[in-house]
């Protein structure tokens, strides 16, 4: 078997990881094979949805199961250093939001915040599911269990809190880069994860005129919580789910100053 070159240098003080994925159509279900400089597997994929673009959405499934709920590539990784390798120019722009396919764009929405530093391409020549296997047998590894892709699939990235399971939105984040002036949407998303984790979260005290304005901003059932290292979060329930649409620093005098 053709050996790939080691896919984890050093580029200055970032480990500068690649993970590659291909997909192919095996009966009624998709194989998504992927590979990193150590590791290697298959996931199954079976799409219960109506779409004509089943494989696609197979792909993305597989690669956010790597690296959100497996955590392949390390645990809380962002998207710093790193670049994915897809098997098609189409999922690059989903991945890269540049696309024209509107129905798949909330099944990529966990790529806008966590790993919105990500470089994604589709290389020509990638990875055969050939070379997948035969790393598996060195291995000594199988099949992963299968994905089922239906009306419940859940696609967001969610992290567990004191609050519940809370989605971390793309605004929140580049707001919060912005205002610190940090140097990318990495640090800002550790930012906020370690806040909603580790702070003691508290609702906020909002005079009722604040209130009322920020309801036009934001909707009727945001949620404030203040956190003890000094941030006011905006969230929203969304199913089972609390969005977080902003985070800024607790007004000294006020709690006029919106997001």
């Amino acid at each position: 078997m053709a050996r790939f070159r080691s896919l984890t240098a050093n580029h200055g003080e970032i480990a500068v990881t690649t993970i590659h994925v291909t997909t192919k159509r095996e009966g009624d279900r998709f194989l998504v094979s992927w590979m990193t400089a150590n590791q290697a597997g298959i996931i199954p994929v079976h799409v219960d949805i109506e779409t004509e673009d089943e494989r696609i959405l197979a792909e993305m499934a597989g690669l956010r199961h790597l690296l959100i709920e497996k955590e392949v590539l390390g645990m809380a990784r962002t998207g710093e250093g790193l670049t994915i390798n897809v098997s098609c120019g189409a999922i690059r722009k989903l991945l890269q939001r540049k696309s024209s396919k509107k129905e798949l764009v909330k099944y990529s929405t966990w790529m806008r915040s966590r790993f919105a530093d990500a470089i994604v391409k589709a290389p020509k020549k990638s990875i055969s599911p050939n070379q997948v296997e035969a790393r598996m047998k060195e291995q000594g590894k199988v099949m992963s269990d299968p994905i089922v892709i239906n009306e419940d699939y859940e696609s967001r990235d969610t992290i567990p809190t004191t609050l519940g399971q809370v989605c971390i939105s793309h605004h929140a984040v580049y707001r919060l880069e912005e205002r610190l002036g940090m140097k990318n949407s990495s640090a800002a998303w550790r930012l906020i994860r370690k806040t909603l984790q580790t702070d003691n979260l508290t609702p906020a005290e909002l005079p009722e005129s604040v209130r009322n304005k920020k309801r036009r901003k934001y909707c009727d059932d945001a949620v404030y919580f203040n956190s003890s290292s000094g941030w006011q979060l905006v969230l929203v329930e969304s199913g089972s789910i609390l969005v977080l649409t902003t985070i800024y620093k607790i007004p000294a005098t006020s709690y006029c100053r919106a997001a």
